[in-house]
């Protein structure tokens, strides 16, 4: 089976179709992922993840906007979630009670080393919590 060779022409209206698709997501106010550290509690993970909803539903439009920002809630080891946030959602959550700090996720990709043929990647978050 042989392939048709493609146009520039094609190519660029391509680029521009998948532009204007992703578009929307782009207009939510530049939202990117945080993570949010909270105080520690003396709950179980079921309460922590309902608190961490209602936290996020506090600077969100609806308890089911704040669900679908919701990436993942940290219920071993600290307390906190990670959500796609807003900057104007990041400012009002490191307002609230029980907030220690919000700090956007990364992901830093390793060079290649020893142990292996390719890059790694590698997730940070803030520096340790005094």
């Amino acid at each position: 089976m042989l392939c048709k060779p493609v146009s520039v022409g094609t190519i660029l209206a391509l680029n521009c179709l998948l532009l204007l698709l992703f578009q929307p997501s782009m207009a939510q106010g530049d939202a990117a992922v945080y993570i949010v550290y909270m105080e520690k509690g003396d709950t179980n993970a079921e309460d922590l993840e309902s608190l961490h909803l209602n936290t996020l539903a506090s600077v969100s439009e609806s308890h089911e906007a704040a669900k679908g920002a919701l990436v993942y809630s940290y219920k071993e080891g600290l307390n906190g979630f990670s959500a796609k946030l807003t900057p104007e959602q990041v400012s009002a959550l490191s307002e609230k009670p029980g907030v220690l700090q919000v700090v956007p996720s990364k992901v830093m990709h390793l060079h290649k080393g020893v142990g292996g043929p390719g890059p790694r990647s590698l997730h940070v978050g803030p520096k340790a919590l005094d």
